[in-house]
């Protein structure tokens, strides 16, 4: 199993209406809070400074590997559980949901996770990173 996925990382500008203007690091291109005003402002320009390798917890790659086997393929972790065909059991669609609840509040890309697991078993091509010399 991974142990580590690959984030892409942005820095954002922001310019908000007060006039506070700052920068930060994160793993979108997304909105963030004023440091002043606490108003929502979203990033007038974003740079892509690259990528990095962030751990997986243990829980994230359990949640997906035990939804992966389940189903036999992949899944999209926001998809609730209702929402599946072939249907789900009324049992299923319950463990489902909060387990998808459970890897939503854990510190990872759960996105992320689920592609990496879907990779280990077959289901997707794992993506080919290129090093240059």
């Amino acid at each position: 199993m991974p142990r580590e996925y690959k984030v892409n990382l942005y820095l954002n500008h922001y310019r908000c209406p007060c006039g506070a203007e700052w920068s930060d690091e994160w793993d979108a291109t997304c909105d963030d809070r004023c440091p002043r005003c606490d108003t929502s402002c979203s990033p007038y320009e974003s740079e892509d400074t690259g990528t990095e390798r962030r751990p997986v917890p243990t829980k994230a790659l359990e949640i997906c590997a035990k939804w992966v086997a389940r189903f036999g393929l992949g899944f999209h972790p926001d998809t609730r559980g209702a929402q599946y065909t072939p249907a789900l059991l009324a049992d299923d669609i319950a463990d489902y949901d909060r387990d998808m609840e459970s890897l939503f509040a854990l510190d990872c890309d759960p996105y992320a996770v689920a592609v990496a697991v879907m990779e280990d078993f077959g289901l997707i091509e794992e993506e080919n990173e290129q090093t240059n010399a």
